[in-house]
């Protein structure tokens, strides 16, 4: 299975889900998109039961590829159900009416859903929640909105009875289940741990929350931190972890970039060891 190349969601029942894992792209240690890669990599995830992928999002370095080697990521195997659609993110606080002229028109020439995608730490300019009702009044094809790296209680103002889906990208699921919010993208955790991820949000939902938060906390919290402590990027942990159980699966990432060092290596062969596979 190989997905789509326009920063899109992807999964097989042609709606809009409520989890996504945000994949990452895999690279050969030459550089190019690795095919046979990408599709081990898919498959080892739908045998894990995740139907749903982000990709070609900023875990799968969507800024480091050019506009062939997106498209060419994609052969049909999977049906394009949604686009996230970001601000623009070179210029910076950029007037609420030009943003949103921006949105509008990219949203004219929609033909699938969007999801409009805040993510502050990487644009500078954030779509607010008043903004984003206008919006959804005008497009019917505008269908939710993605928070990445934002507090909870800013993610909770985009929240109302309209049915627009709200995605919360952390990998504290459990915090954001207690809160109330059902939607969610995740990276590195959910490539690496996605049975741990469905358990947890399967637990949590299902009423055992006290099951949840203990999969939360030995399975997915020593991952978070071990990242939080590594001196390479989230994206490169995520490849270096993945490199070690899946085959010919090379860690190489691409400029801005640096791949995992030896030490965090040492670190991530460890990890995996003791927790991917017990």
């Amino acid at each position: 299975m190989t997905p789509s190349g326009r920063n899109i969601v992807h999964h097989e029942r042609n709606e809009v889900g409520e989890a996504f894992v945000a994949i990452v792209t895999p690279f050969t240690a030459g550089g190019q998109v690795d095919e046979e890669a990408l599709r081990v990599y898919l498959q080892n995830l739908y045998q894990s039961n995740i139907r749903d992928v982000v990709v070609n999002g900023t875990t799968g370095e969507f800024w480091a590829m050019t506009l062939e080697e997106r498209q060419r990521t994609e052969d049909g195997q999977m049906v394009a159900d949604a686009a996230l659609l970001l601000p623009p993110f070179y210029y910076e606080r950029a007037p609420a009416g030009g943003v949103s002229a921006f949105l509008e028109a990219a949203l004219a020439h929609a033909k699938l859903p969007v999801i409009l995608y805040n993510y502050p730490r990487h644009c500078s300019n954030v779509i607010g929640p008043a903004a984003f009702e206008k919006l959804r009044a005008r497009f019917p094809l505008l269908q939710g909105k993605k928070n990445s790296e934002m507090p909870l209680a800013d993610c909770a103002a985009y929240s109302d009875d309209s049915g627009a889906a709200v995605l919360i990208g952390t990998e504290d699921l459990v915090q954001a289940l207690d809160r109330g919010f059902h939607g969610f993208v995740t990276g590195g955790a959910w490539s690496v741990f996605p049975s741990v991820v469905e358990g947890v949000l399967g637990a949590h939902r299902g009423g055992n929350v006290d099951g949840a938060r203990i999969l939360q906390r030995e399975r997915l919290d020593p991952w978070v931190a071990l990242v939080d402590a590594m001196q390479c990027e989230a994206i490169a942990a995520t490849k270096g972890a993945l490199s070690e159980f899946l085959p010919s699966f090379s860690p190489a990432v691409r400029p801005l970039l640096l791949p995992a060092g030896a030490a965090d290596m040492q670190a991530i062969r460890e990890f995996v060891q003791r927790h991917v596979h017990d």
